[in-house]
């Protein structure tokens, strides 16, 4: 006698609780989408309006985050980063077509729904400073002046959003790095460049080397030669002497060239 003879309902059962358990994990998957679908497209025109609002006055307020906060109180935690995940795809789209509203109001609202990962408040700020400023949408839709002039108004935008992210991420040393990166590249401010490296290098023990030595550079640049050099020698003074990526004699030759401009007499310049 087979099996399915002496368990007459055995095949049944099985095959009932196999389509059963196929249609749940169908349904599990398709429901949040549904649910997201619902949730963000209502809302996304005016997300859209208060961060092009925010952004023209380049306040230094929550430029994004404080946009459609009052909608999510109500939707559960663990739901909400579901949601940003999908919404950051979304985020990706508009960027792939260039479409610089989608991108801004998808933006603002993935880190309001979830804050936690650090990606999407650096991988924001970079598409903010550094992409949109070459797309045709942008101009059309920020308005207010030529290419170079909305470039400036996204960068400032990109770094009130990356201080945002600081606030979610006290000991990410990349948020104050990323600020600086932006002063130096996009507003060639090499002031606030400077201090946002120095920001870093004074708060954050795991900051590469490198930033210390960024930071030096734009002191020069900005024609701060005695910062510079006191900041070169207290550096040199601590960093070791077998890593490789200290590049421990690269800081000296440069305390020894900032000693030849700036006229040091050879008796009182640094002795390692």
């Amino acid at each position: 006698m087979t099996p399915s003879a002496k368990y007459p309902n055995l095949v049944r059962s099985t095959g009932v609780t196999f389509h059963l358990s196929t249609i749940g994990k169908i349904f599990a998957t398709i429901l949040p989408l549904i649910l997201a679908g619902l949730l963000l497209t209502p809302i996304e025109g005016r997300l859209w309006e208060v961060a092009k609002r925010n952004i023209l006055q380049t306040s230094g307020g929550d430029t994004f985050t404080q946009a459609g906060q009052g909608m999510l109180l109500a939707t559960p935690g663990g739901f909400r980063s579901l949601l940003a995940d999908i919404q950051w795809l979304g985020t990706c789209a508009a960027w792939e077509k260039e479409d610089a509203t989608k991108t801004l109001s998808s933006i603002q609202f993935t880190v309001a729904l979830d804050p936690r990962p650090a990606f999407f408040w650096r991988n924001g700020a970079n598409m903010i400073a550094y992409d949109m400023r070459h797309w045709e949408s942008t101009v059309q839709t920020i308005g207010g002046g030529s290419e170079g002039a909305v470039g400036q108004i996204l960068a400032r935008a990109a770094i009130d959003f990356l201080r945002q992210g600081m606030r979610q991420h006290p000991g990410d040393y990349t948020f104050p790095v990323d600020i600086g990166h932006i002063y130096m590249t996009r507003l060639e401010d090499y002031d606030a460049a400077a201090e946002a490296y120095l920001h870093a290098c004074k708060n954050y023990a795991d900051v590469p080397y490198y930033v210390g030595r960024l930071h030096a550079q734009l002191l020069r640049k900005a024609g701060r030669n005695r910062e510079a050099y006191d900041f070169l020698v207290k550096e040199y003074t601590g960093l070791p002497s077998n890593d490789p990526y200290a590049q421990k004699e690269l800081v000296l030759r440069r305390i020894r060239n900032l000693e030849v401009e700036m006229g040091i007499p050879v008796e009182i310049r640094f002795e390692p």
